[in-house]
Parts: structure tokens; sequence; C-alpha cells
């Protein structure tokens, strides 16, 4: 009997310490338990869409850069990442709506 303790406490914290890792890898939150348990869908779509915002954001930045690996300029779109920078705004007007949502208390 003792056994079966120790494995299912073994099996728990195992359990609870690849929760912890995912939902820190994900979200970015250390917590032993699934996030829709302890928070609203809102506050989980958000954290959702500020971390695609911030992918968004590094592929802009390495859309706008200039370079070569001699140094000399190359010659790119007038625009670069326009594109990256309609979906930006897009999903910066989502995140926004989420914020008002979880301010309004839904």
């Amino acid at each position: 009997m003792g056994r079966l303790i120790g494995l299912v406490v073994v099996l728990a914290l195992v359990g609870g310490g690849a929760m912890t890792l995912y939902n820190l890898y994900v979200y970015e939150v250390v917590s032993p338990v699934p996030l829709s348990w302890t928070h609203s869908p809102a506050e989980v779509e958000l954290a959702e869409l500020l971390r695609t915002r911030e992918a968004l954001t590094q592929r802009l930045a390495s859309a706008r850069r200039v370079g070569s690996a001699s140094g000399l300029a190359v010659i790119t779109q007038e625009n670069p990442g326009a594109e990256i920078e309609a979906e930006l705004a897009a999903l910066d007007r989502r995140i926004a709506a989420v914020r008002a949502e979880l301010a309004a208390g839904r």
C-alpha cells in the first residue's frame, strides 16, 4: 500500500512538473495546473494573442533588416513587412477588444 501511495505521489509530481513546463513555455506563466482551470477563456486568449503579437513583431523586425554577408546594403522592396504591419494592426484591435472585455468583467 505504501508503494502505491508513493507511486501516486511521484506521478502527481511528474504531471505537475510537466504542466508547469508547458505553461512556462506556451504562456510564460508558472502554474502546475492547466490555465483553463484557473483563468477565464478571455484571459487565456489574451495570453495567446500577446504571444502571437510578439512573434509578429520579431518577423517585422527581421523583414526590415537590410544587409548582407559582406556588409553592403541589399536592394529590397519599398516597404518591407507591409503585410505583417497589417496583421499587427488587426491583432492589436483584437487585443484591445479582449482587454476591454476583461475590464468589463466578462
